[in-house]
């Protein structure tokens, strides 16, 4: 199982009135977290699961970090450009794509996803919802990534509407999918 903050933004987390705090809270979790799984220390990764993630970034990143940590195996992409485009996550996943063996690929945001759980549970529990590719999901107001796809940003509310659930909308920070091997 992996946890993600997605309201998590160069250090610091946005509230939805705008206001800038802190992500305190989501650091102490992962410290807590890591000094818990540390314990742990005989987690592996899956021999049938490719782990990658896609920065820009000079220096690892959380999830790199947490992933050095518990002693588990990962692939980065990193692209040359200065200038985070979120389309470098997707370009850097295709190339992997082409050339991986495993039967199943895992994408983790670089900077705020931790592992809380063995990796080798993820694939069982990918099973259940016997699907070709699962994306992680968050509740928002406010899904910003969907401007630009309006259409399908104004189905959603729609039918969220006429069922009084929360709104959920895709979030690309996490997916695991089958591959073609």
């Amino acid at each position: 199982m992996l946890i993600h903050d997605d309201l998590l933004v160069e250090g610091k987390s946005k509230a939805a009135a705008g206001k800038e705090f802190e992500h305190d809270r989501f650091q102490q979790a992962v410290i807590y977290l890591a000094k818990r799984i540390e314990q742990e220390n005989s987690w592996t990764c899956p021999d049938n699961l490719t782990i990658h993630t896609v920065h820009n970034y000079p220096e690892k990143q959380l999830f790199e970090l947490n992933m050095d940590n518990l002693g588990i195996r990962y692939n980065t992409v990193k692209t040359p450009w200065e200038e985070w485009r979120h389309t470098d996550a997707m370009e850097g996943t295709l190339g992997l794509l082409e050339t991986c063996t495993t039967e199943y690929v895992l994408y983790a945001d670089v900077t705020d996803v931790v592992w809380v759980e063995d990796p080798r549970t993820i694939i069982e529990k990918f099973l259940q919802f016997n699907c070709d590719i699962l994306f992680c999901s968050q509740v928002s107001e406010v899904a910003k990534a969907y401007f630009s796809m309006m259409h399908i940003k104004n189905q959603i509310d729609f039918r969220k509407m006429l069922d009084g659930e929360p709104k959920r909308y895709i979030n690309a920070g996490g997916w695991i999918g089958k591959t073609e091997n």
